[in-house]
């Protein structure tokens, strides 16, 4: 059969004959066919008939000789959407080992798909699938166990598609459609070996949790022997211990419990369920105990698996799962006394939890069963009293006979205080200044202070060699469509493709923009753009050196001795400062010592300036004081006298949470300490609500602790921030607002008093209280039990006068409780007596009895 003849058929659109030829003729005659057949697949255009582009494809690829050229071709259709079904007939009267190691190599380029797309029929992962499987059936091979093939072997099951193959090929014979997945499986001759090897692919056990008759399928060739049962619940108790996300434990967990684990089944396994309940998530553990009760009921869980269980479950955090432990613990002491040596030892694990009712659960259980053991264990148990809470110490040291260390905790934590760090100065050469551009370009929220530091960069490059920066500049800036205004403008008036008047004057005015002048993001936005207009129009028309307002410190603040040098420079070249430049460099000024700052005043006086005489009546009258504008807001009056019209606006109410949930600039804390990092008290004036009232401020709080660290007085309204704090963060600001009371408290400018005031105040106005126990349950555990204990004691009075008594009041109580344990506290707090009183044994009453009685002691 000629190489000629072949392509002639080819061109003709005759498939069956294509078709025929091919499977008789052998590897020398392919080889020759080839080439022509590859032309004239190059030559075809879409206005040629179908059955034409069919026939030559179908030549070219029956004319490949080897596997891997025959499976890249194979690859190479499917990723094309090829999906006529008859590609695999060109392989007929191939040898079947050709024919495997090309279904072999086909099988293992199957890619495994999203698990999103495991639901779903019809994939094409399908259709590459299905060509690996057919080659290998027709070459009589089994396949290999590879990932993506095992996958859409088993999901084939599930969606039971008609087999697309050529019947002569075939092995064994199938129906057209399986009436159910388990007949399926049964069916199928690779079953045993394929789907234990499913579960182990990632993503399986979500998909189980997600799919019913996926589970219903797996119990049913359970219970026929077709899957070994035991094998199957070892794979859910596996993927338990291994944890992972959450919808992959519940897939495991489902299966576990429709599979109904029988007694012999579970006590099998009781190594298995202590270590879930040992170390799996906090879910898994909780039903693991519940297992184990189970075994017990049966009485088939022996007290020394028991007792090492219990050293591991009472040292986990988890307050519900290790009071459900204790209970299990507390039946099993019930019903076997003589286990009480071995046990009660495990039990005082628990005298180090978190939490007192734990540790007073686990002693009420230890002294119920004390008069059962000896001296050793009595003597184990002593050692482990150090742990309990103060009040609960000596009471226990009481019953056991024992004496007890008097309790020395300290009252505020060892908290390292932190300051501002020091800024690295703008870079000198023309090459790193377009490296920190670029650097400002590419980055999605900049630091203030890297985004002032790179513009003065850019500023002292154009200063020092303009042509040198236009060079480098150009290419970074041709890669942006878009700049943000402001910095567009710079940017182009260094590379000199605009001149100051085609800068604008301003940003477009604040007045007669709704609430736009009030709003913190778009104030500092509207500052920073007026800012680097001034900058381009300096660059057009007189450059300076540099800008004065740069940054110092990481906070945005600026050394009063750099400020006067940079003026003393500016002096020396006859050039007057941009004013929205020195307005914002006066704004950032640190003020020293009262004699430092005389000396600095008198040498800015000296500079002859008109802005050295500013800077030095800066100095002299101590800088801007934040003043009380008509009432409670703290307010910047002396914005009022040589300020520009721009930064005036920051001498008005402003809203921390105006354009909060909405499309315009989110807000940033750092951006907003930059702007005045030297005013702390009018910083957190202006964070809280013009009404008083607790805000959510969830934009700020990761960095709360960049607001303790800026400069100036704090004083009520920095309390306020905190307690808002307290009352609004949620559990990813948590560590950043304990960072900042700890360091509140440390530097001695939290006013607990007020802080809890405040606390309180809010509760009263709407009725009900909020969860402040997680912040502050992290504070008392850093140490701080003192202000926590005083924050507390200032808020209790209104939480106790509430009509009706909060839910969340019994975890007040216990925290404060514990509190005034550490630290001895004494005295009263109005409405604890009446509720201590009161009848009923919960929670929020017994606590309310415990702190009454600590306050009460001597």
């Amino acid at each position: 059969m000629s190489a000629a003849t072949l392509t002639e058929a080819a061109a003709r659109g005759d498939v069956s004959r294509v078709l025929d030829m091919l499977a008789t003729m052998d590897d020398a005659g392919r080889r020759a066919a080839r080439r022509p057949l590859e032309a004239a697949g190059k030559a075809l255009t879409a206005d040629d008939p179908e059955e034409v582009r069919i026939a030559v494809a179908y030549a070219v690829l029956g004319c490949r000789t080897t596997p891997a050229e025959a499976a890249k071709a194979l690859i190479t259709l499917w990723r094309q959407r090829d999906r006529t079904g008859r590609q695999l007939e060109v392989f007929d009267g191939r040898e079947p080992a050709w024919l495997a190691e090309t279904g072999r190599r086909v099988a293992a380029a199957v890619p495994v798909r999203r698990s999103a797309d495991w639901c779903f029929s019809g994939h094409e992962n399908d259709q590459l699938y299905r060509v690996a499987r057919d080659l290998l059936w027709m070459a009589g091979v089994e396949p290999a166990p590879d990932d993506g093939y095992v996958l859409e072997w088993a999901l084939s099951k599930r969606h039971r598609d008609r087999e697309l193959c050529l019947a002569h090929h075939m092995r064994f014979q199938e129906g057209a459609y399986q009436r159910d997945m388990a007949e399926a499986f049964r069916a199928d001759p690779y079953t045993a070996g394929f789907l234990p090897r499913v579960f182990g692919l990632a993503g399986f056990a979500a998909y189980l949790n997600e799919s019913e008759p996926w589970r219903a399928t797996l119990v049913a060739l359970a219970g026929t022997g077709d899957v070994d049962r035991a094998a199957l619940i070892d794979r859910c108790v596996e993927g338990l211990m291994r944890g992972g996300r959450i919808p992959e434990i519940r897939g495991f967990q489902k299966l576990l419990d429709e599979l109904e684990p029988t007694e012999d089944e579970l006590a099998e396994r009781a190594p298995d369920w202590a270590g879930l309940a040992e170390r799996a998530d906090p879910p898994t553990a909780g039903r693991a105990v519940d297992t184990l009760r189970r075994l017990l009921d049966a009485g088939r869980l022996g007290a020394a698996l028991l007792a090492d269980t219990s050293y591991a479950v009472l040292a986990r955090p988890e307050k519900t799962l290790v009071r459900g432990h204790l209970k299990l613990v507390a039946e099993a002491l019930r019903r076997t006394p003589g286990d009480a040596a071995e046990l009660l030892p495990a039990v005082a694990t628990a005298f180090g939890h978190a939490d007192t009712t734990v540790q007073e659960q686990a002693w009420k259980l230890v002294a119920r069963h004390l008069t059962t053991v000896g001296d050793d264990v009595r003597g184990q148990l002593a050692d482990a009293l150090p742990g309990l809470a103060p009040d609960l110490r000596e009471r226990a040291a009481a019953v056991l006979g024992t004496s007890v260390t008097p309790s020395s905790e300290p009252g505020t934590p060892a908290v390292t205080v932190s300051s501002p760090r020091p800024v690295a100065a703008a870079p000198d050469s023309v090459a790193e200044a377009v490296e920190e551009i670029a650097a400002l370009l590419g980055s999605r929220k900049p630091a203030p202070v890297d985004r002032e530091r790179a513009v003065d960069g850019l500023i002292r490059a154009a200063h020092r060699d303009r042509s040198a920066l236009a060079e480098r500049l150009a290419p970074v800036a041709r890669r942006h469509d878009w700049l943000p205004a402001g910095l567009h403008e710079l940017i182009k008036a260094a590379l000199g493709e605009i001149t100051a008047g085609d800068v604008p004057a301003g940003p477009r005015p604040m007045e007669g923009r709704s609430d736009h002048a009030r709003c913190i993001p778009c104030l500092y936005e509207y500052l920073s753009e007026a800012r680097w207009y001034e900058a381009a129009r300096r660059l057009s028309t007189e450059p300076v050196p540099f800008l004065l307002s740069t940054p110092g410190w990481s906070t945005g603040a600026l050394s009063a001795d750099v400020l006067v040098d940079r003026l003393a420079g500016y002096a020396r070249l006859g050039l007057r400062a941009g004013p929205l430049d020195l307005d914002q460099a006066l704004l950032r000024a640190r003020l020293p010592e009262p004699a430092e700052r005389d000396r600095l005043a008198a040498a800015a006086a000296g500079l002859g300036t008109p802005d050295g005489d500013r800077l030095a009546s800066w100095l002299a009258t101590g800088g801007l004081h934040a003043g009380r504008d008509g009432g409670s807001r703290t307010a910047l009056p002396a914005l009022r006298l040589g300020f520009t019209p721009e930064f005036r606006h920051l001498d008005q109410t402003l809203d921390a949470t105006w354009h909060s949930g909405t499309d315009f600039v989110r807000a940033s804390l750092p951006e907003w300490v930059a702007v005045v990092p030297v005013f702390r008290e009018y910083l957190a004036d202006q964070l809280t609500n013009p009404l008083d009232h607790s805000v959510h401020l969830d934009d700020y709080l990761a960095d709360l602790p960049l607001l303790i660290e800026a400069d100036g007085p704090a004083g009520r309204r920095l309390s306020m921030v905190l307690a808002c704090a307290i009352v609004a963060t949620g559990r990813a600001h948590r560590p950043a607002v304990v960072d900042a009371l700890l360091q509140a408290d440390a530097r001695g400018e939290l006013d607990p008093q007020w802080c809890g005031e405040q606390i309180g105040r809010w509760s009263t106005w709407h009725d009900e209280m909020a969860d402040i126990v997680p912040v502050l349950t992290e504070v008392a555990a850093a140490g701080a039990y003192r202000p926590v204990w005083e924050v507390l004691r200032a808020a209790l009075p209104a939480l106790l006068a509430l009509p009706k008594r909060p839910r969340k009041l019994s975890g007040v109580l216990l925290l404060a409780a514990d509190c005034a344990v550490r630290i001895s506290a004494t005295g009263e707090v109005p409405g604890l007596a009446e509720l201590a009183a009161g009848p009923g044994a919960s929670q929020t009453v017994k606590q309310a009895r415990r702190l009454r009685q600590a306050l009460a002691a001597p």
